[in-house]
C-alpha cells in the first residue's frame, strides 16, 4: 500500500497537518502496510513521561482503522547528533530492546511466526514480491524459493527455543531517548510473541544503517545473547519480503 495523507476526519481531531511532521516520509512503504494507519503526533497535547505512549485518537474512516499516538519529550535515537553521547546508543539499543524481550508473555497472543507465513502466502499469492528488489544474494531466487527458505529456517530451527514478547519493528527511528539519556521502545505490538530474531532481524539492519557495522557489535554485546546466525539470516529476509 502506497503512503497516503491522514484524512481530514482525523487531521480534524487531532490538530494541524504539521502535527505529523512528515510521517508518511519518515515511515515510507512500511509505515502504510498494514489496514491501521499509525501516525506519530510528536508534540501535541501533554508530552508523556519516559517511555509512554499514549493514543490521541482511534477512529474508522471509511473502513480503514487510523490511530494517532503521543511520544515522550526526547528524541529519535536515528539522530545520534542531537544526543549527548551518540557513540553510547547502539548499547542502549540492546539493553531496551532486551527488556522488551524480558517481559512477561502471560497476556500476549498473537503469533508472530503465524503473521509472517500469513502474509508472505498473500504476497506470494498476488504477486507482490519482487526479487530483483531485494539485495544479494537474495535476489538471485524466484519468490517461491524465498518463500520456503523463510519457513524452513525459521520454523525448523527455532524449534523449542522460548518465545518472548516482541515489538514487531524495532527500527531505529523507534528507540526514543529521553532528555536523561535513558533510551526505551516505543510504538510496538503489545500483543505479539514470537523468537527473539523476529525482532532481532529488524533492529541489525537498521543499526547497521543509521550507525555502520561496528554499532552491531555494541548492540548485540549490550543484548546479551548472540544471535543464531541463520535464524537470523531468514527473519532478515521475511522483513525485506513482509
Amino acid at each position: 500500500m502506497d503512503p497516503v495523507d491522514p484524512p481530514q476526519e482525523l487531521i480534524a481531531l487531532v490538530g494541524a497537518a504539521d502535527t505529523w511532521l512528515g510521517a508518511a516520509e519518515r515511515r515510507g512503504d512500511r509505515w502504510w502496510r498494514t489496514p491501521e494507519h499509525r501516525i506519530v503526533a510528536f508534540g501535541h497535547r501533554t508530552r508523556l513521561g519516559v517511555g509512554a505512549v499514549s493514543t490521541v485518537v482511534d477512529i474508522t474512516v471509511d473502513g480503514i482503522r487510523w490511530i494517532a499516538t503521543e511520544v515522550p519529550a526526547g528524541a529519535s535515537a536515528a539522530t545520534p547528533e542531537q544526543h549527548y553521547r551518540p557513540d553510547a546508543l547502539p548499547e542502549q539499543l540492546g539493553t531496551a530492546l532486551r527488556a522488551v524481550h524480558d517481559r512477561s508473555i502471560a497476556d500476549a497472543a498473537a503469533d508472530a511466526l503465524g503473521e509472517v507465513r500469513t502474509d508472505l502466502d498473500r504476497r506470494l499469492a498476488d504477486g507482490s514480491i519482487d526479487p530483483a528488489a531485494l539485495p544479494e544474494p537474495y535476489r538471485r531466487h524466484p519468490a517461491d524459493r524465498l518463500c520456503s527458505l523463510v519457513f524452513d529456517g525459521l520454523e525448523d530451527r527455532i524449534g523449542d527455543a522460548a518465545p518472548v514478547r516482541l515489538h514487531g519493528d524495532p527500527v531505529v527511528d523507534r528507540f526514543w531517548a529521553a532528555p536523561d539519556g535513558a533510551v526505551t521502545v516505543v510504538d510496538g505490538r503489545d500483543d505479539l510473541v514470537g523468537d527473539r530474531h523476529l525482532d532481532l532481524a529488524v533492529a541489525h539492519r537498521s543499526i547497521h544503517d543509521v550507525y555502520g557495522p561496528a554499532a552491531v557489535f555494541q548492540f548485540y554485546e549490550a543484548y546479551g545473547l548472540d544471535p543464531d546466525l541463520v535464524i537470523l539470516d531468514r527473519a532478515t529476509l521475511a522483513a525485506l519480503l513482509r
